[in-house]
C-alpha cells in the first residue's frame, strides 16, 4: 500500500539529478527492484528543466513520487561546482522544512544522485543501520551510509557495521536532529573555500561545527 508518511518507518529517498537521462533511467530501473520500495516516498530534485529528465520522472509508478526543480544554474549561469552546493543546500531545506510529506519527519532521509544504483536490499540495510545508530550503537555518528563494505587492510566479513572516519557522497542518510545542527551552523557551511566546494566536502563544515559544539 502507499504510505501516509506519518509513519516514521516509511522510507524517504531523495534523488538529486542534473541532466544525464541515461544514468537516471538506470537508477530508476534498479530502484524498482529494491525490496520495500512501494512503501517509500521518492523525492526527485532536478537541477533545471530538462525534457528527457522530466519524461523519465513521469514513468515512476513503483512508489509515491514528488518532483522538485531547482533552476538557479540555468537562470543564473552559475559555475558548476557552486551550483551543486546551492542546489544541495536548497534541497535539504526543502526536504526538512517545506515538502508536506517530510517537513515534520524526524527519522532518516536517504540521499542519492542520478548515478547511484541501489542494491535490492538497500532499504533493509538502511533500516538496520539507522536502528543501530539511534539505539546508541554509535554515539558519535551523525548519519549512516550505504557504501560498500568497510575498508580494512585484510579481507573480512562485509556484513558487519563499521564507523567511517570520512564522508563519501554514496547513499548517505541523516535525520532531523542532524539537519537542525547543519542549519544552525550555516555560516560554517558557506565559509568553506573554493577548493572545498566539491560534493564530497559538502558536509565537512558540519563536521567542524559538531567538533565546536
Amino acid at each position: 500500500h502507499l504510505p501516509t508518511l506519518s509513519d516514521a518507518d516509511a522510507p524517504v529517498i531523495v534523488l538529486y539529478v542534473h541532466n544525464r537521462p541515461e544514468y537516471f533511467q538506470q537508477v530508476l530501473a534498479h530502484l524498482r527492484l529494491v525490496e520495500g520500495i512501494e512503501q517509500s516516498l521518492l523525492i526527485v530534485s532536478m537541477d533545471g528543466l530538462f525534457s528527457e529528465m522530466l519524461a523519465l520522472a513521469k514513468t515512476i509508478d513503483f512508489c509515491r513520487v514528488r518532483v522538485l526543480v531547482h533552476t538557479a544554474r540555468q537562470m543564473l549561469h552559475m559555475e558548476s561546482i557552486v551550483a551543486i552546493k546551492q542546489h544541495w543546500w536548497w534541497l535539504v531545506q526543502q526536504v526538512f522544512t517545506v515538502v508536506p510529506e517530510t517537513k515534520r519527519r524526524a527519522g532518516m532521509v536517504l540521499f542519492l544522485e542520478e548515478d547511484h544504483i541501489l542494491a535490492p536490499d538497500a532499504l533493509l540495510v538502511l533500516s538496520a543501520l539507522s536502528s543501530h545508530v539511534q539505539s546508541g550503537g554509535c554515539s558519535s555518528c551523525w548519519g549512516v551510509g550505504l557504501r560498500f563494505g568497510c575498508a580494512r587492510p585484510e579481507p573480512s566479513d562485509d556484513t558487519g557495521v563499521c564507523m567511517a572516519e570520512g564522508f563519501v557522497n554514496t547513499g548517505y542518510a541523516f535525520n532531523r536532529s542532524f539537519f537542525q545542527t547543519l542549519d544552525a551552523h550555516a555560516d560554517d557551511f558557506w565559509a568553506l573555500g573554493k577548493l572545498e566546494l566539491r560534493y564530497t566536502y559538502l558536509l565537512h563544515g558540519v563536521s567542524l561545527a559538531l567538533e565546536k559544539a
